[in-house]
C-alpha cells in the first residue's frame, strides 16, 4: 500500500484538487471506525458525484484492510459495498497499468508508482472477493431488498461483471427499470403487475400516467446464457433476492420490434459508466 506518509497524496488528485486530507481520514478509521466519517471520506473524497479519483485507488486497500481486520461484519458488509460501487464504475480495462483518471488529472507521479498504486487496488479488490459467500450470507438474514441487491452488486463488481453491478446500482429496488427501444427510441417502463408477480411493459410512466396498457414479456431460459447471467441467477436464490425475470423478450408496444431486455439493460448500465466516467 501507498505509505499514509508518502507526499504522493499531496499530488493525487480528489474531487476538490489535492488528496493531502485522505491518509489522516484513514489514519483516524484505523483507529476507530466511525459511520459519519467513513461516509465523508467515501462520498466526498473518493467517490464524489459518481466519479472515481486517483485516491480512491490509495485509499481502497486501507479500506479492505480496516474491513478484514475488523471482528464487526457490520463494518465488513459497509467496505465490501462501498468498494463494489467504486469498482462497478471503474472503466479501465483488465490489464491496466496506469489508470485512466491519472492522465485525466494530468496526475505528476511516476508511472512506476501510478502502476504500484493501481496493482495494489487490484489486489484489494481479489481480497474482498473472498468476502462474498460470507457477506451473501449476513444480507440474506439480515437485509432487505435494497441491501441484498447492493451485495450482488458488489459480488458482481468483484468477480467482473462491472455493467450488471451498475445495473444493480442504478435500479436498487428491483422492480422498476426504464430503458429505450433500440429501433424506434420510445422509452419503455418495464413495471410489476399490480394483478400478479410478474413484470410487464408500459409505452408511458406509470407513476404519471393512469390507466394504461400492460403489454406482456415472454420469458426465455437461463440454460442458453453466459456466464455472467448464470452467476447472478445463482447468487440472486443464495440471497433469496427475487430479482425480476429480466432475460426476457418483449414487443415495443409502438414499433412492434422484438426486444431483448437484458442486452439493452448492459447497454444502459455501461452507456451511463462510461458517459459518467
Amino acid at each position: 500500500m501507498l505509505a499514509l506518509s508518502d507526499p504522493a497524496w499531496t499530488l493525487l488528485q480528489g474531487p476538490y484538487g489535492s488528496s493531502q486530507y485522505v491518509p489522516e481520514m484513514l489514519k483516524q478509521l484505523q483507529a476507530g471506525y466511525d459511520g459519519e466519517m467513513a461516509d465523508t471520506l467515501y462520498w466526498e473524497e473518493l467517490y464524489h458525484q459518481n466519479t472515481l479519483y486517483t485516491c480512491t485507488f490509495a485509499a481502497v486497500p486501507y479500506l479492505v484492510d480496516i474491513a478484514l481486520k475488523s471482528s464487526d461484519i457490520g463494518i465488513r458488509a459497509d467496505i465490501y459495498n462501498i468498494c463494489g460501487i467504486f469498482e462497478a464504475k471503474n472503466n479501465n480495462p483488465l490489464h491496466t497499468k496506469v489508470p485512466l483518471e491519472f492522465t485525466r488529472d494530468q496526475v505528476k507521479v511516476d508511472s512506476s508508482v501510478a502502476e504500484y498504486i493501481y496493482a495494489q487496488y487490484r489486489c484489494a479488490i481479489v481480497r474482498l472477493a473472498e468476502l462474498t459467500e460470507e457477506m451473501v450470507l449476513y444480507a440474506k438474514e439480515h437485509e432487505g431488498d435494497v441491501g441484498k441487491r447492493y451485495v450482488l452488486a458488489a459480488g458482481a463488481a468483484f468477480q467482473g461483471y462491472r455493467s450488471i453491478a451498475y445495473m444493480l446500482q442504478s435500479f436498487d429496488t428491483g422492480d422498476e427499470y426504464t430503458l429505450d427501444c433500440p429501433h424506434c427510441g420510445t422509452p419503455l417502463y418495464i413495471w410489476p403487475d399490480e394483478q400478479n408477480d410478474t413484470l410487464v411493459v408500459y409505452d408511458k410512466d406509470p407513476v404519471n400516467s393512469d390507466n394504461l396498457v400492460p403489454y406482456p414479456i415472454r420469458p426465455r431460459s437461463l440454460d442458453h446464457k453466459g456466464a455472467n447471467i448464470q452467476w447472478l441467477h445463482e447468487y440472486a436464490q443464495k440471497i433469496e433476492e427475487k430479482l425480476p425475470y429480466l432475460i426476457g423478450w418483449l414487443d415495443c408496444p409502438v414499433c412492434n420490434t422484438p426486444i431483448y431486455i437484458w442486452d439493452e439493460l448492459m447497454k444502459m448500465a455501461d452507456g451511463v459508466r462510461r458517459y459518467t466516467a
